[in-house]
């Protein structure tokens, strides 16, 4: 299995996805970090000649994509790190520093969604951080001082006298 390439997940005797197993945090970080390397894609550069309308060529290097690149996913770096789906990779459990290394590459991918916000079609985004527990809605705290503002209290003051019930009873 090559270093630049997704891994494929391995079962066990039984046909259960096999967890996959990093050394330490510091390969988890680095398998991570290969994922990020491979949705980049692949390209080289290559010099175009183009003729201008006074006669002259100019000549400029170009971006050619042997590869396109991908947008990050959770599936995607799940696949990738040798689990068999999302779920399973939510569900490893590892020692604290290989959590933090998974929680900060899963964090990694949501930033991506996040910038997406800012694009021309962020409706894609939206549903895939609603999916991760964003919520696009304001939801007031009525514990503290939102309370007071949410449930205000009415206080009436009242004359000596009692109210009038009819014309008669009033004072001019």
């Amino acid at each position: 299995m090559s270093e630049d390439k997704p891994n494929q997940p391995t079962a066990t005797a039984g046909g259960r996805q096999a967890k996959p197993h990093f050394a330490s945090a510091a390969k988890l970080a680095k398998r991570c970090e290969q994922y990020f390397t491979y949705i980049a894609g692949e390209w080289h550069t290559e010099e175009v000649t183009e003729t201008l309308k006074n006669g002259t060529t100019e000549t400029t290097p170009t971006t050619v994509y042997d590869r396109e690149p991908e947008p990050p996913t959770i599936t995607g770096l799940a696949l990738f790190l040798g689990f068999e789906s999302r779920a399973a990779l939510y569900a490893a459990q590892y020692p604290a520093e290989q959590q933090a290394v998974i929680r900060r590459a899963i964090t990694r991918v949501e930033n991506a969604y996040e910038l997406a916000l800012f694009g021309s079609k962020a409706t894609s985004a939206v549903f895939a951080l609603k999916n991760m527990g964003w919520n696009d809605k304001h939801l007031a705290d009525l514990s503290g001082k939102d309370a007071a503002q949410a449930n205000p209290v009415v206080t009436v003051i009242t004359s000596q006298r009692p109210l009038a019930r009819s014309e008669k009873d009033v004072d001019v």
